[in-house]
C-alpha cells in the first residue's frame, strides 16, 4: 500500500563530533552513517591488561536491577573519529533546505553499505544452542533469560541517561559475545557480560561514560570492579576488537533523514526496534529489514516509492517481519506485571517527550 508521507524532507540533521567533551559542529547532509563515519576507532581508557578468569565470580539466581548509589563518576573517552566525506553537491546551506534528491541517493548509498557491513558482524540466530541444558545442565542460559538481560540493560541506559544507540550496540556487543564464545556462557555470569558490554557500549558512542566502578555498584556489587574489567577484556578479545555494528537505530535515523518522518512515527519507530532488540526471535532477520518493518509498521503498513528506493525493501519483503513486529507490539501492549522486563521501555516511551507512543496499541489492518 502506498501511503501519503513525503518523501522529501525537514531541516537536515547538523552532525556532531565529539572529543574528550568538546563538541564541533559540521552541517552536512551525510550524516554519522556514512562509510567514513563507520570506521571510528576506539581507545579504551580503562580495558586492563590482564587476562580474563571466570575465578571468584559471584554465583546469582536473579538479574539485580540498578540501585541508586553516589553520583556517577563519568570519564572522558578518548575517541578518534574519521572525517566525513561530504558530497560536493550538497552545500552547509542546506541544513536549512529540503534534502535534495542527490543527498537522498547519499543516505541511500549509506543504507546499502551499512547493511552490507552487518553481515560482517551478525549474531547467530541460534547462538543459545551453544548454551543450552545440554552443554550446561545446571546452568543454562535461555531465551527467557536473554530477554531479563536486555531489560536489565534498558535500565542501566535509562540510569546513566544514555543514547539509544549505546543501548542497541551494548545488546549487539552481549549477543555477537555469545555467539562467538569458544566456551558456553552459564547463567551466573551473564549478567557480568551485559554491564561490560555496556561498558564497551558507552565508551564508544558517549563524550562521557560511567567508571567501571559505577557499573559494579549497578549490580549491587554482585561483581567487583576487577570482575568487570576481566570481562571486557575478554569480549573485546572474542569480538577481535571489532566492536562497532550497525545497529535498528541507525537505519531508522537514516530513514528519518531523508523523508522527514513526524514525530509520533520516528518515536514509534525507535520504540518498536528497542522491543524488537530485547527478542531473540528477531536475530534471525537482518537489522536493516527489522528498522525498515518497524517504520512500515509504524506508519499504519504504508510504504512509497521513495522508501522502497531509499531501504532497497518492496513492500511484500516487509510483511514476514512487520508481522512479527506487530506481535511483539501486541505482547508489550499486554503486559502489565510491575517486574516485567519490558517495564522500562515501556515507561521509556511513555513519557510526553517521546509522544507516548508505548501507550498506542498495535495499528489493525
Amino acid at each position: 500500500m502506498v501511503g501519503a508521507e513525503a518523501t522529501t524532507s525537514s531541516d537536515f540533521a547538523v552532525l556532531e563530533l565529539k572529543n574528550k567533551g568538546s563538541v564541533n559542529s559540521s552541517a552536512s547532509c551525510v550524516s554519522t552513517t556514512t562509510k567514513a563515519s563507520v570506521e571510528c576507532l576506539l581507545r579504551c581508557n580503562e580495558s586492563p591488561l590482564a587476562s580474563h578468569s571466570e575465578d571468584g565470580l559471584a554465583a546469582i539466581t536473579k538479574i539485580q536491577s540498578p540501585e541508586n548509589g553516589r553520583e556517577p563518576q563519568h570519564r572522558h573517552s578518548k575517541r578518534v573519529v574519521a572525517p566525513i566525506v561530504v558530497s560536493p553537491s550538497c552545500s552547509a546551506s542546506q541544513k536549512k533546505k529540503l534534502v535534495s534528491p542527490s543527498c537522498v541517493k547519499e543516505l541511500a548509498g549509506s543504507f546499502r553499505f551499512l547493511s552490507q557491513k552487518d553481515e560482517e558482524t551478525r549474531p547467530s540466530a541460534d547462538y543459545l544452542k551453544n548454551h543450552d541444558v545440554a552443554r550446561l545442565p545446571t546452568e543454562y542460559i535461555n531465551s527467557n533469560m536473554r530477554t531479563i538481560c536486555c531489560g536489565w540493560m534498558v535500565e542501566l541506559s535509562l540510569e546513566f541517561k544514555f543514547e539509544q544507540e549505546t543501548l542497541l550496540l551494548a545488546i549487539r556487543i552481549f549477543d555477537r559475545f555469545l555467539t562467538l564464545s569458544p566456551e558456553p556462557v552459564s547463567r551466573k555470569v551473564l549478567q557480568l557480560v551485559a554491564i561490560s558490554s555496556m561498558l564497551i557500549a558507552s565508551k564508544m558512542e558517549e563524550v562521557v561514560h560511567p567508571s567501571v566502578k559505577d557499573f559494579s555498584r549497578m549490580s549491587a556489587d554482585t561483581f567487583s570492579a576487577k570482575e568487570v574489567k576481566r570481562m571486557e577484556v575478554s569480549i573485546l578479545q572474542i569480538l577481535d576488537y571489532r566492536i562497532h555494528s550497525p545497529s535498528m537505530g541507525g537505519y531508522v535515523n537514516i530513514i528519518n533523514e531523508a523523508t522527514g518522518m513526524s514525530q509520533r512515527n520516528y518515536f514509534m519507530a525507535s520504540y518498536l526496534v528497542e522491543l524488537c532488540s530485547m527478542n531473540y526471535g528477531f536475530l534471525r532477520y537482518p537489522p536493516c529489514l527489522v528498522a525498515s518493518s518497524a517504520v512500515y509498521v509504524s506508519r499504519k503498513r504504508t510504504w512509497t516509492k521513495g522508501l522502497e528506493a531509499l531501504t532497497g525493501y518492496k513492500e511484500r519483503q516487509l510483511l514476514d517481519c512487520a508481522s512479527f513486529v506487530e506481535k511483539v507490539h501486541q505482547q508489550a501492549c499486554e503486559e502489565s506485571e510491575p517486574d516485567a522486563p519490558l517495564m522500562p521501555l515501556k515507561e521509556k516511551y511513555r513519557m510526553h517527550s517521546k509522544m507516548c507512543v508505548s501507550h498506542e496499541k498495535p495499528f489493525r489492518h
